[in-house]
């Protein structure tokens, strides 16, 4: 097997790039970078003429899931980033928070804290909707529900883990050595900082 970090084709070159800062494009409020998985192809001058992350949906998933998991506290952004990348209305999350709609328009407007309870509850919600972005999936529900039971015991959402800034990083899994098309291929196991 021949591990090719440049590729040429034709008048441009296809690179994997070692490390690749994905906040901005995830518009996540904490740093997002992706090792050895993100492709760039560039002309002859030199410049970037286009980014290619491999399964976008699954690595914002993936993102969520590992932040849920992170014992900061979640703030107002945390909580908008985790809304967007379930894909849920607000009225959708409220609901499945046992929260009204007002209560959270104002906790994503930063007016109102989270309480214990109510992040615990997004939390839990965030790892079982995002989970299928990480190799999870192939659990049985069974185990997945076995693990969740106690995954937040030692999360203390109340307190704040520093002021040091939160950075996740993941890895894509490769498939015979290239990235394939195929969702649900992102690290879950992936360093978080």
């Amino acid at each position: 097997m021949l591990d090719i970090s440049a590729v040429k084709c034709g008048a441009s070159t296809t690179r994997v790039v070692d490390v690749f800062d994905a906040t901005g494009i995830l518009c996540a409020p904490f740093e997002v970078a992706l090792y050895d998985s993100v492709q760039q192809v560039i002309d002859v001058n030199g410049e970037v003429i286009e980014t290619i992350i491999p399964d976008p949906a699954g690595l914002v998933r993936a993102v969520a899931f590992l932040r849920a998991l992170h014992p900061q506290k979640l703030d107002c952004d945390d909580l908008k980033f985790l809304r967007s990348a379930l894909d849920l209305k607000a009225t959708a999350l409220a609901k499945k928070m046992g929260v009204t709609p007002e209560h959270l328009s104002r906790l994503e407007s930063g007016a109102k804290v989270l309480q214990p309870q109510s992040e615990q509850q997004l939390r839990t919600l965030t790892v079982a909707l995002s989970c299928t972005a990480t190799k999870a999936k192939d659990a049985t529900l069974a185990e997945f529900s076995k693990h969740l039971m106690g995954i937040f015991d030692d999360i203390k959402p109340c307190r704040l883990v520093d002021d040091a800034p939160l950075l996740i990083s993941l890895r894509r899994d490769r498939v015979d050595g290239c990235d394939v098309d195929t969702e649900g291929l992102w690290d879950e196991n992936a360093q978080v900082a």
